[in-house]
């Protein structure tokens, strides 16, 4: 009883902020993902505190600021083929009702969380707020799993074998896909300080201080939970990104030089790396057997795919590798969404990152300045997809509704005519 009343008191003290002032709520909200690990069942039917806290943000909204028409509410073409495909595939699903759950916490939800965003949010400290909210909610997770590796408690079995951290998640896997995209955001942050202090003496030490301890804090808790994906997916974004920040790649590209020299001069370092990039190691030889079931389960599902939560019912006749479990889902970003969500849902997701890539490669004509948002967002929204290749980057709560406020900021940036961050020009 202690427990539901302590959310109920939590699920109102939000109710309050998000009447009072709803831009403040929804910037709350963006720190508050992890929330969807708080589960609890009402009237027979399960919920999360991040789910009920969304539904009283969403209720406020639909309330106080719902105007299709005056704010321009309209989704981006990709993302309503991505529903109407969502929700295709709930009559694909071997079970509806559990694909339902999937459908409104990964799909319809998050999709009016990108609805929200774009109408709330309307001033650049509005969204140097909502990267602070992930930043912080980042930082503490970081430090907790620093300190499940400092003392060895409550690290979940079987990790806590070879003392992988998970901080508050259940396996570590999931701390990596949480934790790289704060690592970006902090990295770019930091830079855009201090190159706002080596131009016009702007500063700005605390909020420095803090995306620095964000991003090394960060770093170590994704090492420590040894999630190799997440620290390839975090060094590789960064080298990609910093292409498009002058000063940025004349230190990235010559470090990734000197890197690379070393690792293919030391065996003891070029062998293991190139046995993970190559999938020879045993993580790789799994994901390969995976893989190889899914194809063979696409051949005959190549329209629809499983279905919403389909994929470990109907991919048992093509199991052919007793050795290895059945997982829920492929771990590879295009067949997680090939079997979840069809072919049509594929398309969708497609054009989607075309769209992205064709807005983010026109923004950059713009003066770095006006840039600093669209090369954040690019950049998360590349290391999910790199840690995608081998994990499932976006069906969970958080990750979801993670990518969709990414989107629609992302969105909300590079459709304004002038950038939301004010100060003076410069090239890139």
């Amino acid at each position: 009883m202690l427990y539901l009343f302590l959310l109920f008191i939590c699920v109102l003290l939000f109710g309050i902020i998000a009447w009072k002032d709803i831009q403040q709520a929804t910037i709350l909200f963006f720190g508050l993902l992890p929330t969807y690990l708080l589960r609890i069942t009402i009237f027979g039917l399960p919920t999360t505190l991040l789910e009920m806290l969304f539904w009283v943000l969403f209720l406020i909204w639909f309330i106080q600021r719902f105007e299709w028409k005056k704010q321009k509410l309209l989704l981006p073409v990709p993302l309503i083929i991505l529903f109407l495909a969502a929700s295709i595939s709930l009559f694909v699903a071997p079970n509806i009702f559990t694909a339902l759950g999937i459908w409104k916490s990964y799909f319809l939800e998050p999709i009016i969380f990108f609805l929200i965003i774009r109408s709330v949010i309307q001033k650049s400290e509005n969204i140097s707020y909502l990267f602070i909210s992930f930043g912080v909610s980042a930082l503490f997770i970081s430090l907790f799993g620093i300190v499940q590796f400092l003392t060895g408690l409550s690290i979940p079995i079987p990790w806590d074998v070879e003392r992988r951290i998970t901080s508050i998640f259940p396996y570590p896997n999931a701390l990596g896909l949480f934790i790289g995209p704060a690592l970006m955001i902090s990295f770019f942050e930091s830079t855009r300080l201090i190159k706002q202090f080596l131009q016009n003496g702007q500063k700005s030490i605390w909020l420095f201080c803090f995306w620095i301890s964000v991003f090394i804090f960060g770093s170590m808790a994704i090492f420590f939970s040894k999630t190799e994906a997440a620290w390839g997916a975090v060094v590789g974004t960064i080298l990609f990104s910093s292409w498009f920040i002058r000063d940025l790649r004349k230190i990235t590209i010559p470090f990734a030089i000197i890197c690379a020299i070393v690792l293919l001069s030391l065996p003891a370092l070029h062998v293991p790396f190139f046995q993970k990039i190559t999938f020879q190691d045993y993580s790789g030889t799994v994901r390969l057997k995976q893989w190889e079931e899914t194809v063979e389960l696409l051949k005959n599902h190549w329209l629809f795919g499983a279905g919403l939560s389909g994929y470990p019912t109907k991919v048992i006749p093509y199991h052919t590798h007793p050795e290895i479990e059945i997982f829920q889902y492929p771990h590879n970003i295009i067949l997680n969404i090939w079997t979840e969500l069809g072919l049509v849902g594929l398309a969708a997701f497609i054009l989607l990152m075309a769209q992205v890539l064709a807005l983010f490669i026109e923004s950059t004509k713009y003066p770095l300045q006006e840039r600093w948002i669209s090369i954040i967002c690019f950049s998360v929204l590349l290391e999910i997809m790199i840690h995608g290749l081998v994990d499932v980057p976006y069906f969970k709560n958080d990750l979801a509704m993670l990518t969709m406020g990414i989107l629609a900021i992302f969105y909300l940036n590079t459709k304004q005519k002038h950038s939301f961050i004010d100060g003076s020009t410069e090239t890139s």
